[in-house]
C-alpha cells in the first residue's frame, strides 16, 4: 500500500484515557477531516476541510458500527450522537513511518480568504516537503502553490 497523509484533529481528552497506564503516551485519538464536497475537484491547498461525519447504524448481532452516507455538518455543529458519528481512530505515532506534523490553526479570514476552514499555505509547504522526503503520496496543489514549493532534494 502507498503511504499517504491525512488531516486530523487530535482529541486530547480521549487520548488521555487510552494512555492512562502509560507515562509516555504513544497513541492519540484522531478525528479525520475531509474536503468539503463542493471542493472535491479543487486542489488540496485550495479546498475547505470539514469534520468527516457519517450516518451510522449498529449491526444487530455484533453491535459493531456500520457506516452509512457521509453527511455535511458545519464545523461548529455537534450532531445527534445517536444518528451520526465522526470518522476517528486511535493512532500509534511511535510506529516506524508514522509521522505527525505539528498543530495548526486554519487560515484567518482576509480579503482573499472568506472561510475559516482552509489550511495555511505554510503548512501545506511543510507537508509537501515531508511527503517528498518520505516517499509518501503527495498532496495536490494549485499551480501557483506548486511554484512556491521547494520539495526536498527529490524533485
Amino acid at each position: 500500500m502507498t503511504r499517504r497523509w491525512y488531516l486530523v484533529q487530535i482529541d486530547i481528552d480521549t487520548s488521555k484515557t487510552i494512555n492512562i497506564n502509560s507515562s509516555r503516551p504513544s497513541s492519540l485519538h484522531c478525528y479525520f477531516l475531509a474536503k468539503h464536497p463542493v471542493d472535491l475537484n479543487k486542489s488540496d491547498t485550495s479546498s475547505r476541510w470539514w469534520p468527516d461525519w457519517y450516518r451510522y447504524t449498529r449491526d444487530s448481532i455484533s453491535n459493531n458500527i456500520v457506516f452509512g452516507d457521509q453527511i455535511l455538518f458545519r464545523p461548529n455543529i455537534s450532531p445527534n450522537p445517536g444518528k451520526y458519528i465522526q470518522w476517528g481512530d486511535s493512532i500509534n505515532f511511535t510506529v516506524n513511518g508514522c509521522l505527525l506534523l505539528g498543530q495548526f490553526n486554519f487560515e484567518a479570514i482576509s480579503p482573499i480568504n472568506c472561510t475559516r476552514c482552509k489550511v495555511k499555505m505554510t503548512l501545506w509547504k511543510r507537508l509537501a516537503e515531508m511527503c517528498a522526503c518520505q516517499n509518501m503520496l503527495g498532496l495536490t496543489a494549485s499551480s501557483k502553490a506548486w511554484q512556491e514549493f521547494s520539495l526536498c532534494d527529490h524533485q
